[in-house]
């Protein structure tokens, strides 16, 4: 999940670079709509009961290569592993669809080649385009239900006590001056914050063993 965080920053960054920019419409393709979708959907707000179904996260064995990947990042792929995906809201693939196909539009056209000749260098095609989005649409569906069964929120004591680190962590991490996290990214704050929580709910019922390290 906070891979999709990263990732909307990202889209944020490159749509201020390229704000004179219209959206277009996103091709037809299986599972997603013909017209250009440039808001994600609410996830939470779904009958998540018919779009996935979490795999039993409270009793999850973990092995992970601290030298290689975090408790938390090796307990969310897990999840993510043993979680099943009964259907993809369309409308959310679409809008990932739509903002990487849009990126690479973007990037093609500042390295003055074509749209096509890009995603051949790249060794990518729009079928893998839709799948990456299927599987951020995967992580959206599962994250918002292992929110919704464990009742996670962000209190205002949250706020009032994590705010500003999260602030700092932005203009540090992304690059964002601080006027700029302050006026535009509230939002994205608090979805940082509503992840890490979760995240530490998840590591704290999930037992760790460590491989790797010297022989």
């Amino acid at each position: 999940m906070k891979k999709i965080i990263v990732f909307w920053l990202l889209i944020a960054m490159l749509c201020i670079c390229l704000s004179s920019c219209m959206p277009k419409p996103v091709p037809a393709e299986p599972g997603i709509s013909a017209d250009g979708v440039d808001e994600p959907i609410d996830i939470s707000a779904l009958d998540l009961d018919e779009h996935v179904k979490l795999g039993n996260y409270k009793n999850m064995t973990v092995s992970y290569d601290p030298a290689k990947i975090s408790k938390g990042d090796a307990a969310w792929a897990e999840l993510l592993r043993t979680s099943t995906i009964i259907k993809y809201p369309d409308r959310q693939v679409a809008y990932y669809f739509y903002q990487k196909k849009s990126g690479y539009e973007h990037m093609a056209k500042a390295g003055g080649v074509g749209y096509d000749e890009l995603l051949e260098s790249l060794g990518i095609t729009e079928e893998t385009i839709l799948e990456e989005s299927e599987a951020l649409t995967a992580e959206d569906l599962v994250f918002a239900a292992l929110v919704k069964a464990e009742g996670i929120e962000i209190t205002d004591e949250d706020k009032s006590a994590y705010y500003e680190k999260y602030v700092e962590l932005f203009v540090s991490q992304y690059g964002y001056t601080e006027d700029y996290v302050l006026k535009y990214l509230e939002e994205e704050i608090y979805e940082t914050m509503l992840y890490d929580k979760t995240l530490e709910r998840l590591i704290s019922f999930t037992e760790f063993e460590e491989i790797g390290g010297e022989e």
